[in-house]
């Protein structure tokens, strides 16, 4: 009825849940007080946070607030309780739906549980009636408050004024509240504050009690106050007249036992209470004296009761005659006893049967003992469960998986068992286990809610929390290429789990694998949909792009067909970004044409694709291409936030055409707007000014480069400028003007002969030096990469500055792509605090990486 008013919620706009609110209100708050008054608080809190989620508007009345803050408290939020409870007295009548009285008690609790005892003890006793004014027995609320007063007095350290009320409430109180307060009396008396008339009171009023077994705990009480004739009259009373409700609880009253003091109390009072009632006591009495003697280790007398206690007809009573033999290593005797019950009460005491050869160092004979389970259940689903849950809780965690894997084959009912299944499989870090459950938990979901759930993500988070995702992904390896994973059910979702685990843990390894020898359930997976395939690559590709795996990223992407990409914007995105950071730019160009060519391209994506484009087209130096595609940004009017950088490249554009007019413009336009790029662009002035001979104004726009880059790089070459400036002769300067221009305008043919032409005139030095240098680069960017590792190596020979020596040994590793770090890290440690140094530490931390070894991608099945 709950669940199908919960999921009414959902249609409150329909008329006939409309007329049927008020009946849906009071069916929920009688299940929620139902659940409360029992004990359930954890599901009424459950209801109450669905109907929040539900946004249902009961929610906010007054009682369904009270009740919140009772099951908050209860379920340990007793801060959040608190502030529930100041709301509550904020909403108008609220007096109407709830007492004063039961909100008084659930306060005075929450504050007792939120550590003010004394507010909550200032709080009632405002409410407490004068006892003066009652007649014995008092009233039940007047019971309740004072009995209420007194736990709060105990908590308080008051204990004088709690054990006078305590027993007050004893004598002259409701009955129905007796037991509650003998349970109180108890806990002042594990304070040690009780003497002994008090404990002899308690004594005397322990037997009209029926809903208490206390004997054991206030004989405890009573030793540890130092009051052992005491103590032993508890024991023996308990013993002597209420044997049957000891028992019940002896057991765990025995384990809490570690006082050999006491233990010999206990032991004491029992063998005098048998040695005096000779050959009458009973079964009862029999038990509790064979576990004392087994805990105090006299096995002879507890092996003899026992078998007294076999002899009984009644099946509690053998078993516990059973579990007796057992702890005393009678193993033949004990299963005797499992055997007739068995036969008795088919497969009512299997578990405890096999937990007795368990704890006897018998797991084998355990487990065989528990196999039989399922068949006394029928071989049902019940049955399966029974067996699997029992050898989980009993620490045979691969075992459980087993039961539970054989229930699904026997059955055929996977979702039964799937719960149960994950977790176990989950500690086990059973790959076949878990997927078959997640599976079953996938497929029982509907289509638009259970697979949006049960999501591969859901269990990498899982699997990230437990630390075991590195194991989980190890052993989901094999089972990829294992032949039956290929058939399985869960074959698809190993592969999208496995593709996850390793996206998140970096295993980068496993994509190259993949690539050249993909697994059997991976060729299946991609076999059974082209679709699949493709966007499985790209989904990959894409991921890696993002991650920096640039290398890798390219490769993956470039197995796909191109024509697909129009379809999946992002991947072609990934792949031009990918190409351009690994020094492609031809293939990054390509890529971004498909971008911009798709018909789902937004006015975002082709502005964006254009910008790429022109910028890649003028790291090419291929001016007039880089303007074309500039010029289809201008014709977009909207497209304002581009102008600055459209402006600035434009700039650069003219530049390269040698079209001086118009470069300038657009390079002054940059610099006076304080647009994005003006630094770069009074650099680029300056370099004009310098063209044209005039080193004066050029000068002047240098030293502001230097002022205004944030950047390091821009200023470095600035400073570098004007350093060289001071050391030329006025011939000296037109070939410098001349061959650095042409440098960095691509016209490497007219750059070298004036870089030639000036080292002729130059005098061995740091400026000869660096014309060397930007030789040596003109050769290598021009493909005579030999030719300018040789010049080069000669510079390093002659040259004396160490800070070229380091740069010349930078770009030399950077070119020749070594995987070592140790020659980065010898330029770091030279020259740690430099741009060359982070340049060097940034290649020296990519090396240190492990990373895998990139071969040619062979075709794909």
């Amino acid at each position: 009825l709950i669940l199908t008013a919960l999921s009414a919620i959902g249609m409150a706009s329909s008329s006939v849940f409309a007329q049927d609110e008020s009946a849906a209100k009071d069916l929920f708050l009688e299940s929620i007080e139902r659940n409360i008054r029992v004990g359930q608080e954890r599901q009424a809190l459950h209801i109450l946070n669905t109907l929040r989620s539900q946004e249902y508007q009961g929610v906010d009345s007054p009682r369904f607030l009270f009740l919140e803050i009772q099951a908050l408290n209860a379920n340990g939020y007793a801060d959040e309780a608190y502030r529930r409870i100041e709301a509550l007295k904020e909403m108008p009548n609220w007096e109407e739906t709830v007492s004063r009285e039961e909100l008084l008690e659930v306060e005075v609790q929450v504050l007792k549980a939120i550590g003010q005892p004394l507010d909550a003890l200032g709080l009632i006793e405002q409410e407490l009636p004068p006892l003066d004014l009652e007649d014995p027995p008092y009233p039940v609320d007047t019971t309740q408050k004072y009995l209420l007063y007194a736990d709060l007095l105990v908590a308080c350290g008051r204990f004088d004024t709690a054990v006078e009320t305590l027993f007050d409430l004893l004598e002259n109180g409701a009955s129905r509240y007796k037991d509650e307060v003998i349970e109180a009396l108890l806990k002042a008396g594990q304070h040690q504050v009780l003497g002994p008339e008090d404990f002899e009171k308690v004594l005397k009023a322990l037997p009209d009690l029926s809903g208490v077994n206390l004997w054991d705990e206030f004989s405890r009480a009573a030793f540890l106050s130092g009051y052992s004739d005491m103590a032993g009259q508890f024991l023996k009373e308990g013993f002597t007249d209420f044997a049957p409700k000891i028992r019940l609880d002896w057991e765990r009253f025995l384990e809490t036992l570690d006082d050999s003091e006491y233990l010999k109390l206990v032991d004491d009072t029992i063998t005098e209470v048998l040695d005096a009632t000779g050959e009458s006591h009973s079964l009862d009495q029999k038990i509790v004296a064979a576990m004392t003697y087994q805990k105090v280790g006299k096995s002879e007398r507890a092996v003899e009761l026992t078998r007294e206690i076999a002899e009984s007809d009644n099946l509690t009573i053998q078993l516990f005659a059973a579990k007796l033999y057992g702890a005393e290593g009678y193993l033949e005797e004990a299963a005797a006893i499992y055997e007739k019950l068995e036969k008795k009460a088919p497969g009512r005491f299997i578990e405890d049967w096999g937990t007795l050869y368990a704890n006897s160092g018998d797991p084998e004979k355990a487990l065989e003992t528990w196999s039989k389970i399922p068949e006394k259940h029928g071989n049902t689903v019940e049955g399966y469960l029974v067996w699997g849950r029992l050898l989980k809780d009993k620490g045979f965690l691969e075992e459980s998986k087993d039961a539970f894997m054989e229930g699904i084959e026997r059955t055929g009912n996977p979702l039964h068992f799937a719960y149960e299944l994950l977790e176990v499989s989950l500690s086990l870090s059973d790959v076949e286990g878990a997927l078959t459950a997640y599976e079953s938990l996938r497929k029982q979901s509907s289509p638009g809610t259970g697979r949006s759930v049960w999501t591969p993500g859901r269990l990498l988070n899982k699997l990230k929390i437990t630390q075991q995702a590195e194991a989980f992904s190890e052993k989901l390896a094999d089972v990829l290429d294992a032949t039956k994973t290929v058939q399985a059910d869960w074959r698809d979702f190993a592969v999208e789990l496995a593709t996850d685990l390793a996206l998140q843990l970096n295993q980068n390894e496993i994509f190259e694998d993949w690539i050249h020898s993909p697994p059997a359930a991976l060729v299946a997976y991609w076999e059974a949909s082209p679709i699949r395939k493709i966007n499985h690559l790209m989904d990959m590709g894409t991921e890696l792009s993002f991650k920096g795996e640039d290398k890798l990223a390219v490769q993956i992407l470039d197995l796909v067909d191109p024509q697909f990409f129009v379809m999946r914007l992002d991947a072609a995105e990934a792949g031009a970004r990918s190409h351009e950071e690994i020094g492609d730019a031809s293939d990054a160009i390509r890529y971004w044409k498909i971008v911009h060519n798709s018909k789902r391209a937004s006015r975002m994506n082709l502005r964006e694709s254009e910008m790429a484009i022109a910028r890649l087209y003028l790291q090419q130096h291929n001016a007039g291409e880089a303007l074309k595609w500039l010029n289809k940004i201008d014709e977009d009017k909207e497209a304002r936030t581009l102008a600055a950088e459209v402006k600035f490249l434009k700039g650069l554009t003219y530049t390269q055409l040698h079209e001086k007019r118009k470069a300038i413009s657009y390079l002054e336009d940059v610099m006076t707007l304080g647009m994005k790029h003006s630094a770069d662009a009074v650099f680029w002035l300056a370099e004009w000014e310098l063209y044209q001979r005039n080193q004066d104004e050029a000068e002047k726009l240098y030293r502001q480069v230097l002022s205004m880059d944030p950047g390091q790089e821009l200023a470095n070459d600035a400073l570098e400028r004007l350093r060289h400036l001071t050391q030329l002769e006025e011939d000296q300067i037109p070939p410098y003007s001349l061959a650095a221009f042409f440098e960095v305008g691509g016209d490497w043919k007219d750059a070298e002969e004036n870089y030639r032409k000036l080292a002729g005139q130059l005098p061995a030095g740091d400026l000869s030096d660096w014309v060397y240098y930007r030789l040596g680069k003109i050769m290598i960017q021009t493909g005579r990469t030999q030719e300018g590792f040789d010049q080069w190596a000669l510079l390093l020979e002659r040259t004396t500055s160490q800070t070229l020596k380091r740069k010349v040994r930078l770009e030399m590793l950077q070119i020749q792509g070594t995987d070592q770090a140790d020659p980065f890290e010898e330029i770091v440690m030279e020259d740690p605090n430099s741009l060359i140094g982070d340049l060097a530490r940034d290649e020296m931390l990519s090396n240190m990486e492990e990373k895998p070894e990139l071969a040619p991608a062979s075709p794909l099945p």
